[in-house]
């Protein structure tokens, strides 16, 4: 069962590479415009998470950040 049904949180995929060195350039990109963002590697594939957020708007205004650098993402809910 779950203990805090009804919740969420919020986390932006803002992007996956193929190659390490493009998925560590835009880390370091978005870690000095301060995302709190994380890379995860599954396999040959780097993604980037930000996140995670408890408030739906706050996800919402990061990504909106990220649409105006042209930076496709994706807003996921967990």
């Amino acid at each position: 069962a779950k203990t805090n049904a009804g919740l969420s949180r919020w986390s932006i995929q803002a992007g996956s590479f193929s190659k390490k060195e493009n998925a560590e350039a835009m880390l370091a990109k978005l870690q000095k415009q301060g995302f709190p963002v994380t890379l995860q590697a599954k396999g040959n594939i780097y993604r980037l998470k930000i996140g995670p957020e408890l408030d739906k708007q706050r996800a919402a205004d990061m990504k909106k950040r990220l649409d105006k650098q042209n930076i496709q993402s994706l807003l996921i809910a967990e």
